[in-house]
Parts: C-alpha cells; structure tokens; sequence
C-alpha cells in the first residue's frame, strides 16, 4: 500500500480531505476495484477502477467520492445524486442509516410516494414490498384517439424535449432482414402516423420492397402521485408514401439544420466530414445572409403508417402492467386485455 497527498491530486477535495488516500497499489489492470479510504472522515468506498456516473456518464477519478446506488451498485457523481450535504453525510458514515437508490432503481424502493429522480430512503422503516394489478381505462373505442390523448399528456410533461416525439421503425425487406431506428413523429392523422425521411435511406428501400412496418413508442413519466408511470404503444400496419403537396406541407415547417441536412446529407451515405462541414457553412450563409430559399429536394419524402393493430401497454407503481390489444374488423377496433 501506498499513500499520495489528496491535495496534489486535486485541489478541490484537498481542502476537503487534508489527509491522505490510501490505495491499493497491486495491478490495477488485473483488478475490478480499488480501494479508496479517507481516513480524516473514516468513509470507506469501493469504485470501480473503470466506472462512468449513470447520471452525466463522466468517469470517476480516483478522488472522486462517488454515492453508489444500494440496488444495482452503481454509482453517480456526488453532485449528481443531488442530495443534501447532510444526506451526503449520513450516507458517508460509518453507521449508515440512508439508503440511496439511483433514477435507474428507484421504481424498486418501497416508498412509491415519496420517489424522486434520486431520492434517500430512512433504513429504521420496515420495508414492505407491494404488488398489484393494473388495468387500462380503456378512453375510446378508437385506438388512434386513445393514443392521441396518451400522446398529448407526454407532450405536456415533455414540452420541451424534441425526443418526446420520438419512436422506433422497424422495417423489413424482401430478403426478409430486420432493420430498426428511430423517427420523429411528424404528424398524427385520422386514420394513421405520419413520419418524413430521405428517399434513398435504407428504411425507404425497405418499405418499397415491403410496405408492412411497425411501430413502438415508449413514455417513461411519472404520475400526479410521484409513482412511475410506463407506457408503450406498439402500431403495426401498411406504410403508404404521401401526396407531393402533403410532403411539402410538411417540408415547410421544418427548422433550417433539417432543411439543410435535406440539401447536403444523403442518408447513410459514406462522407468526408471536413467537406461536409464546407458544404454546411456556405449553404448556411447563403440562407442567413441572402435570405436563400430551400426549396424540398425530390428525394425528401413522407410516409403515413396507416394500422391494422395497435396495442397500449402501462404500468403504474408496483402493479403489474395491463396490456390492451386493438385489432382492426372491417372499420370498427375490437379491443381486448392480454397478458403483460
């Protein structure tokens, strides 16, 4: 064992800890943890020797403190946890009496209304685990206005997240490969979900070759109790291109950098970034300062997704999920509860 001086390491935890640390010095490389003391606080700590915090994801030095969660044992910056110095505090003793859980675990802990995005639990309750089962208010008997109103609720708990439009395509093609990624919702219709891509993308060619496709949005929120609330919407249905005046629509009313990737990107295509990045700085200019139009390119093309089958999928605290199944007979939707 050897000792370094905590100040020469980093200025800001030496003022905090003037001793030392202590560190096991044995082949770190051959090791999965070292050893970390501080011996003026006594706070023993076992990190990792390769470890990123599940908050901000930057690694951990070996100076660093980290609070590690008592469910998966991760760990997350001290300022991370957002906790309270005196919660810190009780945390670092020697006889601990809070257990921490990360953003990741909490839905685990016991105390459902009381959870947070990191929240401390007092170890002197009794822990109780509970169970349920939840059922889906079945709100409409149309699928497509039941996702418009749980669709509306994530946009206002997520106004200002662009992914909160997001959700994952997967397409198939006549060679029977699987391919998946995610796409902005560009518009809800009556009858289906709209979505705009490059028309010479894989997902396109796919679709050409086989216009069946499905769909998967997942909402992870929380409820009006602070209990988390998960659900997912899974569409499966035919994929139809749009008319050239709907595609322009909603060309139009996209932001410049979508307008410009239009211009100068072709999907999934091999680049030289630096030339890239010239090719995006004269084309910015233009626009700002010459008020240059872009007009949408041919290859920029929109799709609607038009279902045959929708399912919802919701869990609420510790009951077990409730999955509600929506097929098509005709023109009417014939719901029925499945199995999570």
């Amino acid at each position: 064992m050897s000792c370094m001086n905590v100040k020469s390491l980093h200025p800001f935890v030496g003022r905090l800890v003037t001793s030392y640390v202590s560190l096991n010095t044995r082949s770190l490389s051959s090791l999965r943890q070292a050893e970390v003391r501080f011996q003026t606080e006594k706070i023993y700590i076992k990190m990792p020797v390769i470890s990123s915090c599940v908050v901000c994801n930057y690694r951990f030095t070996y100076v660093d403190c980290p609070v590690k969660c008592d469910s998966c044992s991760l760990c997350v910056h001290r300022k991370c946890s957002k906790l309270s110095a005196e919660e810190l505090k009780c945390l670092s003793s020697k006889n601990k009496i809070l257990k921490y859980f990360c953003e990741l675990c909490e839905h685990d802990s016991n105390k459902q209304a009381e959870i947070g995005l990191n929240r401390v639990q007092s170890l002197a309750e009794p822990l109780h685990e509970n169970s349920g089962l939840h059922k889906i208010n079945i709100s409409s008997k149309n699928p497509i206005e039941m996702f418009s109103k749980w669709y509306s609720e994530h946009m206002v708990a997520n106004a200002s997240v662009t992914s909160a439009k997001a959700f994952s395509l997967a397409t198939v093609s006549n060679t029977g490969k699987v391919s998946c990624r995610s796409l902005i919702l560009r518009r809800l219709d009556e009858d289906g979900f709209v979505m705009m891509t490059d028309g010479r993308s894989r997902k396109s060619k796919d679709l050409e070759e086989n216009p069946q496709a499905s769909m998967v949005f997942l909402w992870l929120d929380q409820t009006s109790d602070n209990l988390p609330q998960t659900r997912q919407v899974r569409i499966e249905g035919t994929v139809n291109k749009l008319t050239t005046d709907n595609m322009k629509e909603l060309y139009d009313i996209e932001p410049l950098f979508c307008k410009i990737r239009a211009q100068i990107c072709e999907q999934g295509k091999v680049v030289e970034w630096e030339q890239l990045k010239r090719d995006h700085d004269q084309l910015f200019d233009k626009v700002t300062k010459y008020n240059v139009q872009l007009p949408k390119p041919d290859h920029v093309v929109a799709y609607k997704l038009v279902p045959d089958v929708i399912e919802f999928y919701e869990a609420i605290g510790q009951k077990i999920g409730d999955r509600l199944l929506f097929t098509k007979d005709g023109i009417s939707w014939q719901p029925k509860h499945i199995a999570a």
